[in-house]
């Protein structure tokens, strides 16, 4: 994680696990002047859903504002709708929500 401060990553985008959510490193890390968004993907396609609706992340970044949309799966309607929305702005210390 201090490798990436160094460069300074901003966001690092995951998905593996099928399971959204979004947090920043400073939840775990401690690291002076430093905060990147963990932004995680839920399932889209597949069946393995983890207990949740399959979703999928929308997002927009317009310095220093980013938005994190969560859209969930309506097999009713067959569509996505918009389940939550995050956002965040980036100061000289990383990543803050707004």
């Amino acid at each position: 994680m201090k490798t990436l401060a160094q460069i300074p990553v901003d966001m690092l985008l995951a998905g593996h696990f099928h399971v959204a959510g979004t947090s920043r490193t400073t939840t775990r890390y401690k690291i002076d002047d430093y905060s990147a968004l963990i932004i995680a993907s839920g399932t889209t396609t597949s069946i393995r859903g983890r207990g949740q609706p399959n979703s999928l992340n929308v997002i927009q970044i317009e310095p220093p504002l980013t938005t994190i949309a969560r859209y969930h799966w309506q097999p009713k309607r067959g569509a996505f709708d918009l389940f939550s929305t995050e956002r965040f702005v980036r100061t000289g210390n990383g990543w803050t929500p707004t």
